[in-house]
């Protein structure tokens, strides 16, 4: 990725600022283990919101040809999770690429593939729980104190999955009307019921 020119005027500065945004999509997406490619190309439509050739997309990210051609390759595939839309324009040479989802949209897509991402080995602690009770039933001293801790671990690992579920709900349930007005709802409703020891 190239180091962004410095730019004066007030639609460059409208370009920088975009360009700054999506430098840092990508490289924030990069350590976290995602294609910074991918996120930066479909960052750049979704922000702009309109049609954008290869071009335009290479002018954004500052990534080469090759590089942009071939993220929408994948972005365009009928399998892809983030679908582009490539379209022509009649008496346009150049083909145009549009997102296909809002950045709302982008966001529930994000959230809920991390939250089945991780539902396997929250489920494996629910087998592992009686596991530690039977334990602790049968021991004392130190080996039992170390069979709390880690039973204690797991119940915290749990409980921070429930609160994660219970602010996706909120987000699913409220995300539209707070980028239309501003305002945050209360989210304390979807806390309680994620702190509810009853459903641990």
């Amino acid at each position: 990725m190239r180091k962004l020119p410095h730019v004066s005027n007030s639609d460059d500065g409208l370009m920088q600022i975009k360009q700054d945004y999506l430098t840092f999509i990508a490289q924030a997406n990069k350590s976290l283990g995602y294609n910074p490619y991918l996120k930066g190309i479909l960052f750049a439509l979704i922000m702009d919101g309109e049609l954008l050739t290869q071009e335009q997309l290479m002018e954004l990210t500052g990534y080469s040809r090759s590089m942009v051609s071939e993220t929408l390759a994948g972005l365009t595939d009928m399998n892809s999770q983030y679908p582009v839309s490539e379209l022509r324009i009649p008496g346009k040479k150049k083909k145009f690429y549009k997102s296909t989802i809002s950045f709302v949209q982008y966001i529930r897509i994000l959230a809920i593939s991390n939250i089945q991402a991780s539902e396997t080995s929250y489920d494996f602690i629910d087998k592992i729980l009686p596991r530690l009770e039977a334990l602790i039933s049968h021991s004392s001293g130190d080996v039992k104190k170390d069979i709390i801790h880690v039973k204690d671990l797991f119940l915290f690992l749990k409980s921070t999955n429930k609160s994660v579920q219970a602010i996706m709900s909120f987000l699913d349930d409220h995300l539209n009307s707070i980028l239309e007005t501003g305002k945050m709802p209360d989210i304390s409703p979807y806390l309680d019921k994620a702190t509810d020891t009853r459903e641990m």
